[in-house]
């Protein structure tokens, strides 16, 4: 099954080029004209409700584009759950390359993207959209511009268009300091960088680039201790962001091998990651990448009922079947083989119903258990 922490994405985001659009908000959204090579998405639109439309322009041979397409995965997984009835969101990812150069690329993913990703057919929709740098996009919802920008704003933006909280003067207004920071970024200057990304931070306490890009000038001076002290702040001043910033304190302790620490911060970590998107990530992150020995296991099997039992869970196929296919890597983790094929045989059983591009990996993960199993049994 492919990561889940998709916050974890690196700085090829952080200091990608912004694109330059010609268009602006409020104008009709032009057509996008792609072969999609890919899945086609055909969401039912329901009474009342309305439709977003995420147009991502990039490249397949862009540094970061595998991590790029995963990371928007789970984005429409989860605001398609999150707006259900209310919302209806639809991913498209433009790529100026010919058509049999993406089906190489595509054939070579494992698991398949699922993502809708298609061809510009004779460069028809990178000139309907002036584009001219990726990777970055376009949103519209109803039909009309709502918002120009980077793909690392994207998680915050379409949440704030769906609260209604969504204000174009401010986002410019951060937005332009966010450019001086991947000027400083690209120009190898990474203090001056933090210092943009802490005016950042005063007024949008809790925004993941700026975090990262502060995380970034203390890992290059080996300033370890910093960096935990500034995440730890930073989770208090933004509860909103909690379970995303746990993500990267989880993660930077791994790196620097910090038992101690490493127990003191996962039962925090458990406690107050409150939605059921950051308690799988949580989960999977921890399954994956607990230090031998250290694997909190009492705790894991609590998240990965907590997270089965959840309404959220259900609503999407493909996530309930990530959550029942973590939850089997932790029974198996705890020696219960039987469990874990039990639950690995109903993630499978979902995958194969709902015609997942995941049922491959799931099947080899089914029959890897019940090999063990047999294993276990003999003398």
């Amino acid at each position: 099954m492919r990561k889940l922490t998709a916050v974890l994405i690196l700085l090829c985001l952080v200091s990608a080029v912004m694109a330059q659009f010609s268009l602006t908000p409020g104008r009709k959204m032009p057509n996008v004209d792609a072969h999609w090579l890919t899945p086609v998405a055909k969401p039912h639109r329901v009474s009342g409700s309305k439709v977003m439309n995420i147009v991502v322009f990039s490249d397949i041979n862009t540094p970061g584009i595998v991590r790029t397409l995963r990371y928007l995965e789970s984005l429409e997984s989860k605001y398609n759950r999150r707006g259900s009835g209310k919302w209806i969101l639809k991913f498209q990812v433009v790529v100026p390359n010919e058509k049999s150069e993406v089906d190489r690329f595509l054939k070579l993913a494992e698991p398949p993207f699922s993502v809708m990703i298609g061809s510009d057919i004779n460069g028809r929709t990178f000139r309907n959209f002036a584009v001219s740098k990726v990777s970055d996009v376009v949103i519209g919802v109803d039909g009309a511009i709502a918002w120009l920008g980077p793909v690392m704003d994207l998680d915050s933006v379409i949440s704030e268009l769906m609260d209604g909280t969504f204000s174009m003067e401010d986002y410019r207004n951060i937005s332009r300091m966010k450019m001086e920071m991947q000027t400083a970024l690209r120009a190898g200057l990474p203090d001056v960088a933090a210092k943009t990304a802490e005016k950042i931070l005063e007024k949008k306490p809790g925004d993941i680039t700026s975090i990262q890009v502060i995380l970034y000038s203390y890992e290059i001076k080996q300033q370890n201790e910093k960096a935990v002290d500034f995440i730890k702040s930073s989770i208090s001043r933004s509860k909103k962001n909690a379970g995303a910033l746990y993500l990267l304190l989880l993660d930077r302790i791994v790196r620097s091998g910090s038992i101690p620490l490493w127990q003191e911060s996962v039962p925090d970590a458990i406690k107050n990651t409150v939605t059921v998107d950051d308690k799988l990530n949580l989960a999977a992150f921890i399954a994956e990448q607990s230090p031998r020995f250290y694997f909190p296991a009492e705790q894991m099997l609590q998240l990965c009922d907590e997270i089965l039992k959840s309404p959220e869970t259900v609503k999407d196929p493909e996530f309930h079947a990530n959550a029942l296919e973590i939850a089997a890597r932790v029974e198996f983790a705890v020696c219960r083989p039987d469990n874990a094929i039990e639950l690995q045989s109903k993630a499978v059983e979902l995958r194969k119903k709902h015609n997942s591009l995941l049922i491959k990996s799931s099947s080899h993960a089914l029959d890897y258990y019940k090999k063990i199993k047999i294993l276990s049994g003999k003398k």
